[in-house]
């Protein structure tokens, strides 16, 4: 049992969070817009979901930037449920 849970708690940790971010327009505010988990399950495979950076921001030019992170928790659940469920942090980000 224990060689298990130190087994699970290095691919935990080997496995490491992960964060793509796009600046569209240089600036904006710090404090996200749109702040949502993405829910996929099989590791994702085939799966994509979006999110309508205009129609948050209210307009094109109003887009900061948008991120997307794999959070700690975000890993440990995949782990935990051996990739049968992997969600992702998406976030816009909106100039003032």
């Amino acid at each position: 049992m224990k060689k298990l849970i130190l087994a699970v708690s290095v691919l935990a940790f080997l496995s490491g969070c992960a964060t793509q971010t796009y600046i569209v327009n240089d600036g904006g505010d710090l404090q996200a817009e749109y702040d949502e988990t993405q829910h996929f399950y099989v590791w994702g495979i085939g799966q994509e979901q979006m999110v309508d950076a205009v129609e948050v921001c209210d307009s094109e030019s109003q887009i900061s930037q948008t991120q997307t992170e794999r959070t700690f928790v975000n890993v440990l659940l995949g782990t935990l449920t051996l990739g049968l469920y992997y969600p992702l942090q998406a976030r816009v980000f909106c100039k003032d």
